[in-house]
């Protein structure tokens, strides 16, 4: 038997070959690489970790288990690396991103509304991937339910649908995103067992991605009389999209039956100048979805609808370009007689097929000057330089190159600023963004975040005189770079320059729930607020989580109760209503233990009206707040006496001695408590809970 000697021994590479296909992808440049200096030479090539993908905690929590492994990266690509992790499905992991990530954990209800809430996001993330496991521990800690069960169904994950529903989650459009993604199974549960009302969308998704009998079997459903609403089909949207996503065969029967044997477009019915408008409109939308399809047999679609006499402007051709046959089809368009202009020239520049932009030039296209800034932010440099030899020959090279620049830094494409710059002759000095604004080109790689290329661009640029401005710090704040805030400070930055009016990115920051930013322009010593309270009023009218006003009033942000109450009236989520309103009384009765550990103005605003909350909590109901607010003849007369404010300006701005504004403040909190609570309980005698004791 052969004596084992050294590792060399152990780890004979057809081995470790062998072990690795059985492990998760992450394991071998993560762990296996990392064993011994055999290992690591063997897979010296496979040293990438996708965040896509599962990775071993112990590598996750060294690489991400610190809030300073987030700083490069801005608020979109925070949120992003919580979306991958949650779609892997591992919870120690996406627990470890929530803590130093920097990005509120509560919800923002009104921010998702536009689709600006990463825990919604992360929700939606975990059921695309089928992960039930963490939709429910994302669930357990309150998250919302979203875009979740719309996502499961394209996915097919049944199980996970199934759940959603039986824990209180609406159907929402999760049959026609099951359509959309193919799936029969879950389509059948939908309509059989969810009681899920039939839609004709659904048909229009499962035709648009080809899913042919998906699409019959919908279309001939046996519809409920709830769904009656629903029955007349739109047959324009649907040949559309059975143009776009089906083949030649089910274009045609469709057409014949619902076309050319009906003569109706739309819904059928209504008018003879509504029919001929229906009528054109499917002329260009029938030609354009079969020349943009991406089935093989696009030609046979578009030469059998050619000769039923469609047709199309240039416009529509503009999308052949970024398809990867862009070259096959354009040429094939021009044999027919179409004319290719600038528009598809500036589509294929932004796809970057090189090829089909070579292709338009040759047959002497120009490009305009969409064309180099949609290819310089795209980082196609490729196309850059074929386009420049156009502009060039025309004159037009320094303006084409000023825009190329700017848009090659709003992305942090280094080596395309670097070859405009030393090849082409683009000046960095005085360059600003966009006309008329300050930013400078510091600003665009601010919003490019954590490029490996942001920090050698900004040193390279600093060598060739541009300076940054101090609009620029306000971009990166509203993008959410910490890395680069701090980067500004030292390099000279002012930042008491930054007042109250600053409160307009501290908005957007506290709306997307991004506490790294709020932390980082604290800690660097921003003044972010004034002393009225429009601050915290206007993050509260934004629906920021619950998470960030907290901090924002630890951190002694001022707060005007009476500016609260009326945001909160008119928010559009009684869930954010209800969840700020409880935390504001369970904040009154931290503030009666005597610990002052928020700023004093925020706390003497809080326990005045604290009786009013107390009514109004109890009640159950905003209505007392502004019902109280339009009773100005007594209160608000006893409110403005000379010695009551005389009182409380002498506290809140320290005047006084510590003994004195304790003894002061009591007194104080004592009468105004009476006075509100007179007020209100004469308005209010039978819905007012029973009188605490003193």
């Amino acid at each position: 038997m052969t004596k084992v000697t050294t590792s060399a021994d152990i780890w004979i590479p057809d081995i470790l070959d062998k072990i690795v296909s059985f492990l998760p992808a992450n394991e071998t440049p993560s762990t296996i690489r990392l064993v011994n200096k055999l290992s690591a030479q063997h897979f010296s090539g496979r040293s990438r970790i996708r965040l896509a993908l599962p990775s071993p905690t112990h590598a996750f929590k060294q690489r991400w288990g610190h809030e300073s492994a987030f700083r490069p990266y801005n608020i979109r690509q925070r949120h992003l690396l919580l979306r991958l992790t949650a779609a892997t499905g591992s919870i120690s992991n996406l627990e470890i991103a929530l803590t130093n990530a920097g990005c509120a954990q509560t919800v923002n209800f009104e921010g998702h509304l536009q689709g600006c809430c990463p825990v919604l996001e992360l929700m939606a993330a975990a059921a695309s991937a089928g992960h039930l496991h963490v939709v429910q521990w994302l669930r357990r800690r309150g998250c919302p339910w979203g875009t979740a069960m719309a996502a499961a169904a394209e996915a097919g994950h049944l199980e996970v649908c199934q759940w959603l529903l039986s824990s209180g989650c609406s159907l929402g459009r999760a049959l026609v995103a099951a359509a959309y993604g193919g799936q029969r199974n879950v389509c059948q549960w939908l309509l059989q067992e969810a009681a899920c009302s039939w839609e004709q969308a659904a048909a229009r998704a499962a035709a648009a991605t080809g899913h042919v009998d998906l699409m019959d079997w919908l279309l001939h459903y046996p519809k409920r009389s709830t769904d009656m609403t629903s029955v007349q089909i739109d047959w324009q949207g649907l040949v559309t999209a059975a143009a776009q996503g089906c083949d030649l065969v089910t274009l045609q029967r469709l057409h014949r039956q619902w076309v050319e044997s009906t003569g109706s477009f739309g819904g059928g019915g209504g008018s003879s100048e509504a029919a001929a408008l229906d009528h054109a409109l499917s002329l260009r939308s029938f030609f354009t979805a079969a020349i943009e399809s991406a089935r093989p047999d696009w030609r046979e679609k578009v030469e059998w609808l050619r000769g039923l006499g469609y047709r199309a402007d240039t416009a529509v051709f503009a999308c052949t370009a970024a398809l990867p046959d862009a070259v096959d089809r354009l040429a094939w368009l021009r044999q027919q007689g179409h004319p290719l202009d600038s528009c598809v020239l500036r589509r294929a520049a932004a796809a970057g097929n090189l090829a089909a932009v070579q292709y338009l030039m040759a047959l002497g296209v120009m490009p305009l000057l969409g064309a180099f800034e949609d290819a310089a932010e795209g980082g196609h440099l490729g196309v850059l330089q074929v386009l420049f030899t156009a502009a060039v020959a025309t004159g037009a090279a320094g303006v084409a190159a000023a825009a190329a620049l700017r848009a090659a830094a709003r992305a942090g494409h280094l080596p395309i600023i670097t070859w405009l710059v030393e090849v082409v002759g683009a000046e960095v000095r005085g360059l600003h963004l966009w006309p008329g604004e300050a930013y400078s080109l510091f600003g665009c790689t601010f919003a490019a975040g954590g490029s490996t290329n942001t920090v050698p661009l900004r040193e390279w640029l600093l060598q060739r005189g541009c300076a940054w401005s101090h609009a620029d710090f306000r971009l990166a704040a509203y993008h959410g770079n910490v890395e680069a805030l701090e980067w500004l400070v030292e390099q000279g930055y002012k930042v008491e320059e930054v007042g109250p009016s600053y409160d307009m990115p501290l908005c957007h920051a506290a709306t997307h729930g991004d506490l790294a930013t709020l932390r980082c322009l604290r800690r660097l010593g921003c003044n972010l607020w004034g002393h009225q309270g429009d601050t915290f009023t206007a993050c509260v009218s934004r629906g920021a989580p619950l998470e960030v006003l907290q901090w924002l009033v630890s951190e002694g942000c001022p707060l005007v109760l009476e500016d609260v109450a009326s945001e909160l009236e008119d928010s559009r989520s009684q869930l954010y209503r209800r969840e700020v309103l409880a935390w504001l009384g369970s904040f009154r009765d931290h503030l009666r233990t005597g610990r002052r550990d928020v700023q004093e103005e925020a706390v003497e605003e809080v326990e005045v009206r604290e009786e009013v909350w107390e009514t109004a909590i109890g009640m159950e109901e905003l209505g007392s707040l502004r019902a109280e607010e339009e009773k100005p003849s007594g209160m608000r007369q006893r409110l403005a006496s000379s010695r009551l404010r005389s009182e409380r300006d002498a506290l809140a701005t320290g005047l006084v001695g510590e003994e004195v504004r304790r003894a002061h403040s009591e007194t104080l909190r004592r009468t105004l408590r009476d006075l509100l609570a007179g007020v209100v309980r004469a308005a209010w005698p039978s819905c007012l809970p029973s009188r605490r004791t003193s």
